[in-house]
């Protein structure tokens, strides 16, 4: 795997390569680039060139695959054993989000091991609509795990301290 970094000039829309760098090749459209600062009217930027990172996208897709296959297993588990259930009690109620919630965001995740290890080929994330919505819905699940996590902290820390205070699941629903 090569990383090269160059730094680049743009003049007039016209992209030069900066003398003092030892780049070899023009920016591409894989390249990675960052604005560092502009002045009267040139633009410099910072860019990646990286190469061969197939290697790189073969193991990582392969952990991302594993790691999801086994958090599926478990929450479809944890999904189905706490469904059986009812939800008789909070944390029952919690454990049942949690596992849902879960299932949801791995399954979503495990799209970009699929896209990591078909060469990073879009697939579906060309399209603009899908890759917003799986984004939001992806930050949305994490955001809502920790939240349901906090939440049976607060429901054992109440539980502890005050041991004949009954929390009612309405409350609950209403704050998830």
């Amino acid at each position: 795997e090569t990383v090269l970094t160059y730094k680049i000039i743009i003049h007039n829309a016209n992209m030069n390569i900066d003398p003092q760098s030892k780049a070899t090749s023009m920016k591409s459209s894989s390249d990675v680039c960052f604005p560092l600062l502009s002045v009267s009217g040139e633009s410099y930027w910072e860019c990646f060139y990286v190469r061969n990172l197939k290697t790189s996208d073969q193991v990582l897709g392969s952990v991302i695959i594993f790691c999801s296959v086994m958090g599926l297993l478990g929450n479809i588990l944890a999904f189905c054993y706490f469904w059986r259930g009812r939800c008789k009690t909070i944390p029952d109620l919690l454990y049942f989000a949690i596992s849902a919630t879960d299932i949801l965001s791995v399954s979503l995740f495990s799209l970009v091991a699929i896209s990591l290890l078909n060469d990073r080929k879009p697939m579906l994330f060309d399209n603009k609509v899908f890759c917003t919505a799986s984004s939001s819905v992806i930050m949305f699940t994490a955001r809502m795990s920790m939240f349901l996590a906090m939440l049976i902290c607060i429901t054992r820390t109440i539980a502890m301290k005050y041991p004949f205070c009954h929390i009612k699941q309405c409350w609950l629903i209403g704050a998830i």
